[in-house]
């Protein structure tokens, strides 16, 4: 019998900060297949809305306009499910897979099988709440595991059985990305509104939407903004389940145990090498005629079968806990007796987000019953004779602006003091263990210092206990060697992804090189961009790349 794995989750905030990374990792040919396919059903889409909202003779073609814009939907989640492929292709670290005319036309049909009936799946659950989340989880599934290589019944158990998991993940991920979603459409929607004042503006060419603001009010121009932050924010969406699909199937697969593996050489030897080689000396006693349904029989202990360095009684111990750690605990069976205490802490962890809520309700009304009556003792009262006036005309007034300012003044000092506290959070990251008089790596000029002078500084600041700025220098000190050997040509307006295609393309007869700098790039953004922590490991792993990168350049 088989156990059901029980695995710990992430936090919503470190799924999406490792999506954003994926993201950023995407080539130019998967972002060309997501626009492939989502920039014609957009421009279809709205023309099908203003062709149908205004046109005398749409009942005339609305079959043959209606085909068309169900070809196009199947095309957009044709490219989004190969711009999926190529983001789960990186997290996973294979090599990307050549799509045929067969896997597309197999991917096809399963999207086109599928997808329709999230059309009124979806927003049906987004009415009844509750079933939103695991419902927009299973459809963005099938998306990225709907690429032709499973049979359709597969796709469907597969993508059923991790929409499933970790709901509450789920949902707190979709929160941040509602959140997400609101403001990249406040924006679209603030540029589209001042777009034609500035094209006036630089350019003097008057539009209808310069000489009448109310004519940006209407529903083309909402289908538009809508379509523009879909097109924006779609790509977030796909690499965050992309990342669930990828933990999720690791349960089964421990395939993050493998990439953690491969990332990282210096930890070969750590704990996962030492409890392999506890489990291998704890089966030890088997006999090879046991069969594998069958327990071993006990047997007394003999004085060769141990060394007599090691007691008994301190290797099991050693085995036990080393079994108890996160990463192999997940395979244990569960146990009934550990279950009640489960749902007690349940109980107790989240029992008090419903007494927090009630109370942070009840504050807040509280406030907004003091703001209103505070803004009826603004109001400036009628002359005599006069019906008081209604409505939110006082803004206008004195008390108005003084209001307005008061609000400006308070919005500035909180964002101020938070912009300062989250300063001070970064400084005490990066505060060097000891004082070493260096330059700062972050100076002008950077990328024409030589490689051994930042090396020097790399050696300076491991001394000094900085390892993030240590990192930083290492991977400034490849770029120098690699301008040295015309590798690449240094730019300020170059991206480290940049520089990546870059070596890959004048070091096509030198893959290892390719590759070394690739991992380089990925460790270096993790440290300085991303929220991983900047250990010894990943330190030394630049300084060795730097080395290999040598060897390959010179043999």
């Amino acid at each position: 019998m088989t156990a059901r794995p029980r695995r710990k989750p992430k936090n919503a905030v470190d799924l999406i900060d490792e999506s954003f990374q994926d993201l950023r990792r995407v080539s130019s040919s998967g972002l060309a297949a997501y626009a492939a396919g989502a920039v014609p059903f957009l421009l279809g889409l709205l023309y099908f809305w203003t062709d149908m909202s205004a046109s005398a003779f749409a009942g005339a073609h609305v079959a043959d306009s209606s085909l068309g814009l169900a070809l196009l939907y199947v095309g957009l989640k044709l490219g989004q499910t190969v711009f999926a492929s190529w983001l789960r292709e990186s997290v996973e670290g294979e090599a990307h897979a050549r799509w045929t005319l067969s896997r597309l036309a197999a991917a096809a049909g399963v999207q086109a099988s599928v997808q329709p009936t999230g059309l009124f799946l979806i927003p049906i659950s987004a009415v009844l709440v509750l079933p939103f989340a695991p419902v927009l989880a299973f459809y963005e599934n099938v998306t990225i595991l709907g690429d032709g290589r499973l049979p359709l019944r597969e796709t469907l158990r597969r993508s059923a059985r991790r929409s499933r998991l970790w709901p509450a993940q789920n949902s707190a991920a979709l929160a941040i990305l509602l959140l997400f979603w609101v403001a990249v459409f406040a924006n679209v929607a603030v540029g589209f509104v001042t777009l034609p004042y500035l094209v006036r503006m630089f350019l003097g060419v008057e539009s209808v939407f310069t000489r009448s603001a109310a004519s940006l009010l209407n529903t083309t121009f909402l289908g538009t903004a809508l379509a523009a932050t879909f097109l924006l924010t779609s790509p977030l969406v796909k690499a965050v389940y992309v990342r669930r699909c990828f933990e999720a199937g690791s349960i089964e697969s421990g395939e993050d145990l493998r990439m953690a593996w491969r990332r990282d050489p210096a930890s070969r030897l750590g704990p996962v090498g030492g409890a392999a080689i506890l489990i291998l000396l704890a089966s030890a006693p088997l006999r090879a005629s046991e069969s594998p349904g069958e327990l071993p029989v006990p047997r007394p202990a003999s004085s060769s079968a141990v060394s007599p360095k090691i007691a008994p009684e301190e290797l099991d111990r050693a085995i036990r806990a080393v079994l108890q750690k996160r990463v192999y605990s997940w395979r244990l069976p569960r146990s009934s007796a550990a279950e009640a205490p489960e749902e007690n802490a349940l109980v107790r962890r989240f029992g008090w987000i419903g007494k927090w809520i009630d109370k942070f309700a009840s504050t807040m009304t509280r406030w907004w019953n003091s703001l209103r009556a505070w803004l009826r003792r603004l109001e400036p009262h009628p002359a005599p004779g006069r019906a008081p006036s209604r409505g939110w005309g006082w803004l206008y007034s004195s008390q108005g602006f003084i209001l307005l300012a008061l609000a400006a003044a308070v919005c500035t000092l909180v964002l101020l003091v938070l912009r300062r506290r989250w300063n001070r959070s970064a400084d005490t990251e990066t505060l060097p263990l000891v004082a070493v008089a260096i330059p700062d790596a972050n100076e002008t000029g950077s990328e024409e210092r030589p490689e051994a002078e930042w090396r020097d500084r790399a050696r300076a600041y491991l001394a000094g206990g900085d390892l993030r700025q240590a990192a930083r220098a290492f991977y400034l000190g490849l770029l120098a060697f690699l301008v040295a050997r015309a590798v690449i040509t240094p730019a300020r307006s170059k991206s480290n992804r940049d520089y990546e295609r870059e070596v890959a393309r004048r070091q096509r007869a030198r893959p290892p090189v390719r590759d070394l700098f690739s991992q380089s790039v990925r460790t270096f953004e993790e440290i300085w961009y991303g929220r991983h922590p900047a250990t010894l490991a990943a330190v030394q792993l630049l300084d060795q790349n730097l080395e290999r990168i040598r060897e390959q350049l010179e043999s």
